[in-house]
């Protein structure tokens, strides 16, 4: 496989690039092409443009994409429209876009996985749903007996302002809209995947507990507020945005999540991304440089080894807040040394652990 990346600046400029990466597909004999876009920021008219330039010039790809709080373009940081074209080179293996959505063909999970389990060889299911859908789709869930070694991953899509929950997504054939999901198969019997992820959040304090909970809401947090709790150990104060960089460190099925708060309610409660359960144990946590970079550091090396040939990388839209969009990309570049990575900026990242589909926060999920 190959990926090429086109950071859109202009008309002229884009028209050129496409043009030139068309003769050097028809020239190389190669595959399909499948083109990913992702853009942050007010670009409207911009977009419509790159979609209708790929149409003409590319009539027979295939093309998705989606918002997002900023893209990660060459292994960096960035805005705009970023574009990138995954080349096939083995003509066994192939991408098929699936758009799921109520009252299509294709209107739940379950009709998804229905359908994934009649495709032979699948190899991977990318899933790119709107933040605002995830709810009526239910993502955080268990699975149907699709083989474990059919790797599910992807990101929701997200505005540049934070928090954002209508954030829209599109495919070749489906408009931009806030109501449904792009999904990906990649298919192939010589295609591999393989997946990690990395958290580098510290567990701060002791042990606690979610004693009383509602869908998002946590209303009891070992035995008092949430408010007073983080008022105990971060101190008072905190604005909206400090509290993104302070998630909860949870446990569950012997694995560590974050789930990031979204912000405290006047009655002390406080509203979180996803819903939690009741008596889920947990710990307040914070950020640490260092430890993000070294285990960043060990994932590039299992990529090597694996010898990659394109990375895509799902980051939280809280980790870009964390760092500064000045030194976010230190954790991506990393990997750009191993292979090509793109990806982008999302409102939660969605891995599959075992039997069990989960949408995480505050981590950086790397395909």
């Amino acid at each position: 496989m190959q990926q090429i990346q086109i950071a859109y600046k202009n008309s002229p400029d884009f028209i050129n690039r496409l043009l030139e990466l068309k003769n050097y597909y028809e020239d190389n004999s190669l595959q399909q092409m499948v083109f990913s876009i992702t853009w942050s920021g007010d670009v409207k008219n911009k977009l419509e443009n790159v979609i209708d330039k790929i149409e003409e010039i590319f009539p027979e790809c295939i093309y998705y994409g989606n918002e997002a709080s900023g893209n990660i373009a060459a292994g960096d940081f960035s805005t705009g429209i970023n574009v990138v074209c995954t080349i096939f080179e083995n003509k066994d293996s192939k991408a098929e876009l699936v758009w799921v959505e109520k009252g299509t063909k294709v209107p739940s999970l379950n009709a998804l996985w229905n359908l994934c389990k009649t495709k032979k060889h699948l190899k991977g299911i990318e899933l790119l749903p709107s933040l605002s859908y995830v709810e009526y789709l239910n993502i955080d869930r268990d699975l149907p007996p699709i083989s474990e070694n059919v790797v599910i991953f992807g990101g929701t899509a997200h505005g540049y302002v934070l928090p954002c929950l209508y954030a829209d997504v599109f495919a070749k054939g489906h408009p931009r809209t806030a109501n449904g999901m792009v999904v990906v198969l990649w298919i192939g019997e010589n295609l591999h995947i393989s997946q990690d992820y990395v958290l580098g959040w510290q567990g701060l304090g002791r042990l606690l507990t979610i004693n009383k909970a509602n869908k998002k809401t946590i209303q009891m947090l070992d035995g008092s507020l949430p408010n007073e709790v983080y008022k105990k150990y971060l101190g008072g104060g905190m604005s909206q945005s400090e509290t993104y960089v302070f998630p909860l460190l949870v446990y569950e099925d012997d694995v560590e999540f974050l789930r990031t708060p979204y912000m405290f309610n006047e009655d002390g409660t406080l509203e979180m991304f996803v819903n939690l359960p009741e008596n889920l144990q947990c710990r307040l946590s914070y950020g640490d440089m260092n430890t993000i970079l070294e285990n960043v550091h060990k994932s590039a090396e299992k990529f090597s080894e694996f010898r990659a040939e394109i990375i895509r990388t799902y980051s939280c839209a809280a980790r870009r807040l964390f760092w500064g969009d000045g030194e976010v990309g230190k954790e991506t570049r990393i990997l750009d040394g191993i292979a090509p990575v793109s990806g982008f900026y999302s409102g939660g990242e969605i891995l599959r652990f075992g039997n069990k589909l989960r949408i995480c926060n505050q981590t950086l999920s790397i395909i």
